[in-house]
């Protein structure tokens, strides 16, 4: 059964074509890596699929089965509080409540210190809360565009963990392979305007997918440097003599960062 359903889509966004003739279909229990270069509309397609952009053709039509759709976007999340504090509120069932719990736990505050953490950590607690809320909503359909980008690495382990056992289905965009590997079990590529499929995990199609050297030697080098990154800005056991180094390579990996994304953006 299915539970969201594409046919044709044609999309354009001012004046520029995206996509033509794009057919989806998103079935109980499948969970999708919908992936493609950076700039090719993955955002712009999800957005068409619920709903929120108009498609200029083709239309959407949701199954029966269909409860509701959660949707995460990490730049945009505006919840305030804690989890605990939605917990206590929303979930005052036993069972439920001590389940949360356990979550809270592990997705508890950072400590903040100087501003650049402050503001790092208050939009990494809004995204935890964001999280917590959608996985305990009454969807079967989660639309989560990248949902660990600014998450510490238990917090990703506990996420991923999370996400293997949902009994709903799921469809993923992320630029983070371990969890894509770990979840995914069809994947969605976008190339030139249309969208293929390949029917096994994210892990398999990686063995299909092959990059030229120099691209996959600057992928591997982003990857590790904003693993570093998270590194960074999540330690709470930092020597004090050590703090104006530990910034002044935040700042470094920063750019660093950028400049790899401005040559992958290229290739």
């Amino acid at each position: 059964m299915f539970l969201l359903k594409a046919n044709n889509l044609a999309v354009e966004i001012a004046g520029q074509k995206l996509f033509e003739n794009v057919s989806i279909e998103i079935k109980e229990q499948e969970r999708i890596a919908l992936i493609g270069e950076n700039g090719i509309g993955k955002t712009t397609l999800i957005k068409v699929l619920l709903g929120r952009l108009p498609a200029q053709s083709g239309h959407v039509q949701y199954g029966v089965n269909k409860k509701e759709i959660g949707y995460m976007v990490q730049e945009n999340q505006r919840d305030n509080g804690t989890v605990m504090d939605f917990v206590i509120a929303n979930h005052p069932n036993a069972v439920i409540k001590n389940e949360l719990t356990h979550y809270s736990q592990l997705l508890a505050e950072q400590p903040e210190d100087l501003q650049v953490i402050e503001e790092y950590n208050k939009r990494l607690q809004k995204c935890r809360v964001a999280f917590v809320k959608l996985y305990f909503s009454n969807a079967n359909l989660l639309v989560l565009d990248e949902p660990t980008n600014y998450f510490d690495i238990p917090t990703r382990e506990t996420i991923e963990n999370a996400l293997i056992v949902y009994p709903g289905s799921i469809v993923l965009v992320a630029h983070d392979p371990y969890l894509l590997r770990k979840v995914a079990n069809k994947v969605a590529y976008i190339k030139k305007g249309k969208v293929d499929y390949y029917p096994g995990s994210y892990h398999e199609w990686e063995k299909h997918q092959t990059f030229s050297n120099p691209v996959q030697l600057m992928m591997n080098k982003l990857e590790k440097l904003q693993l570093r990154y998270t590194q960074l800005m999540t330690d709470e056991n930092v020597d004090p003599a050590q703090e104006e180094s530990r910034l002044a390579e935040i700042k470094k990996i920063r750019v660093e960062i950028e400049e790899i994304k401005k040559k992958l953006n290229g290739s």
